[in-house]
């Protein structure tokens, strides 16, 4: 159990159709098969019932995406169910912005964007493989990712705009290009990430096997429209 969930979730913003969480690094988005095992939206039904039930799925929690377990940073979920449907259909029309930050073993990578195809996992493990071209059941991937100022020596801190959200995007197409994230053992790093001289985090609960921290998200309002964006800086 992470040590500091006792403060779970940490809501920095809320109205009565949604709210915005800051998720802290290893612990699930939402709810396994198991429902006794912890997840943010666990924590978040417990102070926002309404959440749990904006969702034909209460183990959803209202959440309208997902960040991976390692993973930090903004989610929004939905209060109401016309709430969710609304934000829903934000993201599967790609219209939510997602900016998010990763350190990867140092690269010279010029910036612009990165377009690949992802399908499948390997046999007994969670990897997801990476093509140049289309697979059969392979889903396109893309971002667009710039450089950072970082005086860490051995790495690269990477600003990164998700355009797609697919299950481990980020780290599986940074990998294929030579730029796993520091301490991402699953997709090839041989670094740790304890190693580095790193001293900074928007959230409770620091140690994490890597760092990939989603700073912003930008979704228009489910009722009024309004465009709306989050900032949760990584001060690295």
């Amino acid at each position: 159990m992470n040590p500091n969930t006792t403060d779970l979730p940490e809501i920095i913003w809320e109205d009565s159709w949604c709210c915005v969480c800051l998720k802290p690094p290893n612990i699930p988005t939402v709810m396994g098969h198991d429902p006794r095992k912890e997840s943010l939206a666990t924590h978040l039904i417990t102070l926002r019932p309404e959440c749990g039930a904006s969702t034909t799925d209460p183990r959803d929690g209202g959440f309208c995406h997902r960040l991976d377990r390692e993973t930090s940073g903004v989610l929004v979920a939905a209060k109401t169910r016309e709430s969710y449907e609304h934000l829903r259909g934000q993201f599967s029309k790609g219209t939510v912005q997602k900016h998010y930050l990763a350190l990867v073993e140092e690269t010279e990578l010029e910036e612009g964007r990165l377009s690949h195809y992802l399908y499948g996992r390997h046999r007994r493990s969670q990897k997801v493989s990476v093509a140049t071209e289309e697979r059969p059941r392979s889903r396109k991937a893309e971002l667009f990712f710039s450089h950072k100022p970082c005086d860490i020596p051995g790495a690269s801190l990477l600003s990164i705009n998700l355009i797609t959200g697919l299950r481990h995007q980020i780290r599986a197409q940074l990998a294929a290009v030579g730029a796993p994230l520091i301490g991402d053992a699953l997709y090839g790093s041989s670094q740790k990430l304890s190693d580095f001289p790193i001293t900074a985090s928007p959230v409770r609960g620091e140690e994490r096997s890597f760092l990939l921290h989603a700073e912003r998200l930008s979704f228009l309002h489910p009722e009024t429209e309004e465009p709306l964006s989050f900032h949760a800086p990584l001060p690295i």
